[in-house]
């Protein structure tokens, strides 16, 4: 049943149906198999490839809500996923791996070792094999990957079956070929006494301490080399400032050089977020996450800022960046009243993420 009112297509009306009318026969979902961040077990239903499924958390929802109905905050809708409202499922639900990390080719990994001392190596993928030449998964033959075994993880842990109410958002690589994804904490100081202890470790343990936010999860292809490279939270977590940089190199490459002209894209959408953000008057952003997103199938001379106005509408398949994951922030307008220190965690770490690919960009001469 939908819970909330949002802009309905039709095939989202008829994506709803089936749910809406409930059954006694599982509802089959798969991994969302391009997922490589987060603590939340993301679904995708077959029927509706441009949607994803992720676990409802009403303060999440709050948010929204919030950011659509409220003319104030408009200017961040740009900087935040599509939401579609909240759907609840009437049926048990099945769950079925999808192990693609891009429509034509999938990731042999060099080792499956899954053990906790093995959790922050790194992983390096080898040579993809086309996808024409696997044998699916019901063969009991397809070859898995890095990423695949770290979500296999994650649904293991975290997959509640009790839990049937759904945020639908959009699938934010939808359409893009090969999809180069990087996972971001931002900001992400000790604030839930409940977990204190817990958050100050990662905290003073990580680049989230010195840089103001660490990552949290990446796949990048490259595609003059045809090989993809995954790394999980964990390698995030234990990486240097150097280590961070090293990361960064590997997902702005193609697999021969620096991918120029994405790197300033990316630096140009950071600063119109902070922008954004330095205006906003409303939510205090205390800890969320931050998604940038290109297609490396596009090739370079595409991505050419000289041809892309910050509005263009090719660049919105192209390139993203997307703050995700807001269950962590504050709403309450007279609580946090948005003056510019109810984002300085979130500014910081955004300022320090756009000094860090100018650096990518211009290295110093010395």
């Amino acid at each position: 049943m939908l819970l909330s009112s949002p802009e309905l297509s039709s095939s989202f009306e008829e994506f709803l149906a089936p749910v809406q009318r409930g059954s006694n026969s599982e509802l089959v979902l798969k991994m969302f198999g391009r997922q490589v961040g987060g603590h939340s077990c993301i679904l995708k239903n077959p029927e509706a490839p441009s949607l994803i499924l992720k676990p409802n958390k009403p303060k999440e929802t709050e948010f929204y809500t919030m950011v659509k109905a409220d003319p104030d905050l408009a200017p961040l809708l740009p900087f935040v996923p599509r939401c579609f409202g909240v759907v609840r499922s009437m049926r048990r639900i099945a769950v079925e791996p999808d192990e693609l990390i891009s429509p034509t080719f999938r990731v042999r990994a060099r080792s499956t070792d899954l053990t906790p001392k093995a959790k922050t190596r790194e992983r390096r993928p080898t040579i993809e094999q086309p996808e024409s030449s696997i044998k699916r998964r019901d063969s009991g033959e397809l070859p898995t990957s890095p990423q695949s075994h770290w979500l296999r993880s994650l649904y293991a842990k975290r997959f509640d079956r009790k839990k049937t109410d759904f945020l639908v958002l959009e699938d934010l690589t939808c359409a893009m070929v090969f999809p180069n994804i990087l996972d971001i904490k931002m900001g992400g100081a000790p604030y839930n006494p409940l977990k204190m202890e817990r958050q100050l470790h990662k905290f003073n343990s990580s680049t989230s301490s010195s840089l103001g936010f660490r990552l949290c999860g990446m796949h990048a292809f490259h595609s003059k080399t045809r090989q993809h490279h995954f790394r999980d939270k964990y390698c995030g977590r234990a990486l240097t400032e150097d280590g961070v940089a090293r990361e960064l190199t590997t997902f702005f490459s193609d697999g021969q050089q620096l991918r120029s002209a994405v790197i300033q894209l990316f630096i140009r959408e950071l600063a119109r977020l902070e922008e954004v953000l330095r205006s906003l008057r409303g939510p205090c952003f205390r800890s969320c996450s931050l998604l940038l997103l290109y297609d490396a199938f596009i090739p370079d001379e595409e991505y050419s800022s000289r041809s892309m106005a910050p509005n263009d509408y090719s660049i919105t398949h192209r390139l993203k960046v997307r703050l995700i994951d807001f269950e962590n922030v504050h709403l309450d307008a007279e609580q946090t009243p948005g003056e510019p220190e109810s984002h300085s965690e979130l500014l910081r770490a955004l300022q320090a993420l756009q000094f860090a690919l100018v650096s990518l960009s211009f290295p110093s001469t010395n």
